[in-house]
């Protein structure tokens, strides 16, 4: 799979041509708003990635994220990281940003965040996300 800038983001649609149905769009900020005012249901920690299912869609993250509770940065190697970020069960989203070559923004109704670097030096693989929605499939 190949990496895309972040204005031009991939979505894979199932049944629409050979090539899985690639197309591209133009404005990646938009595509986490459909997560705002949903909850984050489930984390599963897989042995290289970490996906946070919502309400509405499937972010699976490749680039270890942060989790900022007021003050406090969690690492992912941090004490304390895993359960900082499951203590977000339950709670709701208020916003989502994506800024190029920076950061994806999770933010929470208990003011919290999650952060997922988009930094080239923070690739630990070809994409720092994807994100699966009833809409599509997005690659970041």
């Amino acid at each position: 799979m190949r990496r895309f800038g972040l204005g031009m983001v991939t979505t894979r649609e199932p049944c629409q041509g050979k090539d899985g149905g690639t197309r591209q769009m133009g404005d990646s900020s938009k595509i986490l708003k459909v997560i705002e005012g949903g909850r984050l249901v489930a984390i599963t920690f897989v042995m290289d990635y970490v996906q946070l299912q919502f309400d509405d869609g499937l972010l699976t993250l490749f680039t270890w994220p942060t989790v900022k509770i007021g003050s406090v940065t969690f690492k992912w190697k941090d004490i304390g990281f895993r359960d900082a970020l499951c203590e977000l069960i339950t709670h709701e989203v208020v916003s989502t940003s994506v800024r190029e070559h920076d950061a994806v923004k999770i933010s929470f109704d208990n003011l919290a965040a999650v952060d997922v670097s988009l930094k080239e030096a923070d690739y630990r693989c070809p994409e720092a996300l994807t994100f699966r929605h009833s809409s599509g499939f997005w690659v970041l």
